[in-house]
């Protein structure tokens, strides 16, 4: 594949060209970049000559035994009375083009030598950087459309499953076992609808981060505004009972009535109860025991989910929020990305709140359960 060259490429090999005319005194310099045509011919195509002959593309010759060695193109015009250099642009023993630089007064010196050779090796590296710059462009455009597509294609299914779910739940009464599960459901495909929603959207933005720029979210959030709690975590809690009995664990959650709202984003904090709940379920052995809490300490409300699971080892407890970090002791034996807890710490500080994680947790320090278990802690601010 021949990639064209970029404008900062261009821009560069100008500066270069500029120093050697300015500093050395070269009456003449020329960059060339070689082309793939035609599978093994190869030739050469200026890029920039100065002072601006017309030269058409020349023929590459074959690379020497040397990189460094002397190279002459062939089709250069006839220069009798010029003292000519011809460097080869080599990177890792891969022809790249040509720098041909020329005067016609006196011959070059070995310092002017090094000073050519050395252009002719930042002209060599920033070409590969160009490229392989063009091709993760390439990369990502591909991947792009190719999420573009996985997402068109997700949409009409979910659609599916809604109304399917519409429909089962109008027949079902509310007295009816299976009522509630069937509204989890509905509440989970509004969930990816919403989710969808995110990911189309960042694929599709057009802002740019500068070098400036603060890193991006791992989850946008939205505005902070008056939540409560209770609301956002009671169907959450049925949807993990279900979860949980086919597990054959036991989840119970205690809450004080009533609890004071709380300065947070409904949307994003659903997203933060739902990661907490997860790994809870995940973590925790079939036999074994959840507590979800809920406390009033003025001024703030705390959550703590505490389960019975294998724990988290000291050493590690201070990276566990770190994007893609996984414990060991589950590492292996338990599918995840190490996303759940980087996200709800990131959304939690975004509005003022607090996030830890104590190992051994609550649960196991009151039941003798064999493992040391694991609380984690959401401390958010009352909303005034």
């Amino acid at each position: 594949m021949v990639l064209p060259t970029s404008v900062e490429f261009v821009a560069l090999c100008r500066w270069q060209v500029s120093l050697l005319s300015k500093i050395l005194g070269a009456s003449g310099v020329a960059v060339y970049l070689a082309e793939d045509w035609g599978g093994s011919d190869r030739q050469l195509t200026p890029v920039i000559v100065y002072p601006d002959p017309p030269l058409e593309r020349l023929n590459l010759p074959a690379l020497p035994s040397s990189p460094t060695a002397a190279l002459v193109p062939t089709g250069l015009p006839p220069t009798p009375n010029q003292q000519q250099m011809v460097l080869p642009l080599v990177y890792e023993h891969e022809m790249l083009g040509l720098l041909v630089v020329s005067r016609e007064d006196h011959p070059w010196g070995d310092w002017e030598r090094l000073q050519a050779e050395g252009v002719a090796h930042t002209l060599a590296i920033v070409r590969v950087l160009d490229c392989r710059c063009q091709v993760q462009e390439l990369v990502q455009a591909q991947q792009r459309n190719t999420l573009d597509a996985l997402l068109h294609q997700l949409r009409s299914p979910l659609t599916a499953v809604r109304t399917f779910g519409k429909l089962l739940l109008k027949r079902l009464l509310p007295s009816d076992p299976n009522h509630s599960p069937v509204a989890s459901i509905l509440r989970e495909t509004n969930r990816l609808q919403e989710l969808l929603q995110q990911v189309d959207q960042v694929l599709h933005q057009e802002e740019y981060l500068s070098l400036e720029s603060a890193p991006p979210a791992l989850l946008p959030s939205g505005p902070p505004e008056s939540c409560h709690i209770p609301a956002i975590l009671s169907p959450l809690i049925d949807s993990a009972q279900v979860v949980a009995q086919e597990r054959q664990q036991e989840l119970t959650w205690e809450a004080p009535a009533p609890l004071p709202p709380v300065r947070a984003n409904p949307t994003a904090l659903r997203e933060v109860l739902s990661n907490i709940l997860d790994n809870a379920l995940k973590y925790t052995p079939p036999g074994g025991k959840i507590l979800v809490e809920l406390m009033d300490e003025t001024p703030h409300v705390i959550l703590e989910v505490s389960d019975t699971g294998p724990g988290i080892p000291a050493a590690e407890q201070a990276r566990i929020f770190l994007p893609h970090y996984r414990g060991t002791q589950v590492r292996d034996s338990t599918p995840g990305s190490g996303l759940g807890l980087a996200i709800a710490q990131e959304l939690v500080h975004h509005w003022g709140g607090e996030i830890r994680v104590f190992s051994p947790g609550r649960l196991s320090q009151l039941q003798s359960s064999g493992l040391p278990g694991t609380t984690v802690q959401v401390s958010l601010q009352n909303h005034a």
